[in-house]
């Protein structure tokens, strides 16, 4: 599922209107880095963006082909081995979450976004429940978040961070 995945993320028509966001949401980008690297990729870097400045922001990409109206937060990547999910272990500075049928793009900052889920965890578990989805020989779990739901909460948070 993973390598279906990354195939299809790295589709050169969907990669080139992504870039087109990224100049147009950071003004003063000059480069637009495809990290191979597998390793790196599993710790949550996919795109690393370079300033005229010099500096570096790192991008997780998550790219859904359907739009259900939530972002889908995951929370356990593997049931056989009860680890975290992206979205906790998530290494980059923004996850920039596609939903490509609709070619909505929502940029989401990671360190605002874990907290949102901690705080928010045992409601949203209640207000929405957990979804499993289902691999070979294991299973994912993940919240699906209403977008006004979520928005809400990363709002607060920013509120509070500031």
């Amino acid at each position: 599922m993973f390598n279906e995945d990354l195939n299809y993320s790295l589709d050169r028509n969907i990669r080139h209107k992504i870039n087109e966001f990224y100049f147009d949401k950071f003004p003063m980008l000059i480069d637009i880095q495809e990290v191979e690297e597998l390793q790196l990729q599993k710790k949550g870097v996919d795109i690393i963006l370079h300033f005229e400045d010099g500096k570096k922001v790192y991008i997780e990409e998550k790219l859904r082909r359907e739009d259900y109206g939530d972002i889908f937060l995951e929370v356990i990547s593997n049931s056989n081995k009860m680890s975290l999910g992206w979205v906790l272990t998530c290494g980059a500075d923004y996850i920039c979450y596609i939903v490509q049928p609709t070619a909505k793009v929502y940029l989401l900052p990671v360190a605002i976004l874990k907290t949102a889920l901690l705080n928010n965890y045992d409601n949203w578990i209640y207000l929405f429940g957990a979804k499993k989805c289902y691999n070979r020989s294991y299973f994912s779990v993940g919240l699906c978040i209403d977008i006004d739901e979520l928005f809400k909460a990363l709002q607060k948070e920013l509120v509070n961070f500031m």
